[in-house]
Parts: structure tokens; sequence; C-alpha cells
């Protein structure tokens, strides 16, 4: 896959913050378990734009964590995350194909809401890139 296939893949991948299941660790950030609607907006490097993207996704358990989020992420590993009840933070590096990406990503929640987004950069034949992605989430009834 080329470099920056890889970039613009990556970080979407990461803006799908609220579409992960099956989070079993004891210590994350609290959601309630459910039908959950999630707006994303991301950046797309070089200027080109936004996409906007909303889905609704069934989460089944009550807390995420940065190391869940990233546990499909071929070549990434997390590092620095500080996670408690109500919001968590972390850094990623990735190196993909001789292409090293580094992320800063946030999230906060209220049990019933959850606001946040992720910086990722890399450099790919001397030119720097660079995506945001900004999402919010809101919990909207029982799993159908």
């Amino acid at each position: 896959m080329k470099p920056i296939a890889t970039f613009f893949i990556y970080s979407l991948m990461f803006s799908e913050i609220l579409s992960v299941v099956g989070v079993a660790n004891a210590e994350g950030m609290k959601v309630k378990p459910g039908l959950w609607e999630t707006k994303r907006i991301v950046s797309l490097p070089f200027g080109r734009g936004e996409q906007e993207h909303t889905s609704q996704d069934c989460i089944t358990e009550s807390e995420i964590t940065p190391e869940k989020l990233m546990k499909d992420a071929e070549g990434c590993q997390v590092l620095n995350a500080s996670v408690d009840t109500n919001a968590m933070r972390w850094t990623i590096n990735c190196q993909n194909e001789g292409v090293e990406m580094v992320g800063k990503g946030a999230a906060e929640s209220t049990g019933t809401t959850i606001t946040g987004g992720m910086d990722i950069s890399a450099t790919f034949n001397g030119q720097e890139m660079n995506m945001n992605t900004q999402w919010e989430g809101v919990y909207i009834g029982e799993c159908k």
C-alpha cells in the first residue's frame, strides 16, 4: 500500500473511536453500552478539504482504552496513554512501508456523550502531511 494511502486509512481508522466493541479492561473511559451515533470530521492533507462521516454503532462494553482502539492497527503502538473514567489521552507511533506516522489523541466522556479528536502527521517524499479528525458521539438508545 502506498504511504499516502496508508496515512489516510490509519487516519480514518483512528476516527472510528466509537465503533470499537468488546473492550474488557477494568480501567477505561466509561461509556454507556448501547446504540451510539457518531459524527466524524476529517481534515485531509494538502488542502483537500474535509470529509464528514456519521454512523450508528452498537457498543457492547462500558469502557474504552487507547490500546483497544489500536489493537488492529498494524505497525502502530500506543505511547503515553493516560486514562480515567471521564477522559483519555494518548500518542501513537506507526511504522508502515518506511513511513513514520505520529499522532496525538484525546477523548472525553460524560457516559452518554463523547467528544474528542486526533492529530496525525507524517513526512513522505520530503513533504509533511497533517490530518486532523474531530468526533462527537451521543448515546441514542438500546441496540436493536
